[in-house]
Parts: structure tokens; sequence; C-alpha cells
């Protein structure tokens, strides 16, 4: 059934005649700013701050182990364990289940 806006209109008078709904008051007058707004962070805002301006200086590449590994490989001292290759293998399978 689909109704008319002038039949929600009617319903809406009769159920606040009997008092079922109250009336929508008008909202308040928005409150004037004095010009003086400040912005007050919490102490979890400061810190989070903090540690993202220290992220943000971390290089993405760690160029002294790049260099280390670098210089295993032209060595041929560079040794693969194939152990914690499985154990990470069976890890990440783990972890992506779970998503």
């Amino acid at each position: 059934m689909i109704l008319s806006s002038q039949q929600v209109q009617q319903a809406v008078r009769l159920l606040q005649a009997e008092g079922r709904v109250k009336q929508a008051r008008r909202p308040e007058p928005a409150v004037q700013a004095s010009g003086k707004d400040k912005v007050v962070l919490s102490s979890e805002a400061r810190e989070l701050s903090a540690l993202r301006a220290r992220l943000a200086q971390i290089p993405d590449v760690r160029e002294e182990r790049v260099a280390a590994l670098r210089e295993a490989l032209r060595q041929g001292t560079y040794r693969v364990s194939p152990e914690e290759i499985a154990d990470k293998m069976i890890a990440r399978s783990l972890v992506d289940r779970l998503r």
C-alpha cells in the first residue's frame, strides 16, 4: 500500500491528538560564535600525532640492511633456512585464513 503525503500528515495529526506522538519542536537558534574558537586535543590525540611524525621520519628502506644483504650475496655467504621459509609460509597461510 502506498500512502500519499496527505494521508501521512492526517495520520500524524490523529496520533498527536491521541497523545501517542509528540509534536516536533523547532530547533533552537544557533548561538553566534564569539570568534575565539579553540581546539583542545586529548592526550591520546597528541600522542598519536607525535607517533605519526616519528613514523614519517623513518625511511621506507633500511639501506644498511640492504647493503649487508648485497654484500653477503656478493661474497656467497648468504644462506637461506628452508625451515624458516616453511614456517613463514605456513604462518602467512594461517593469517590469510583468519581474514
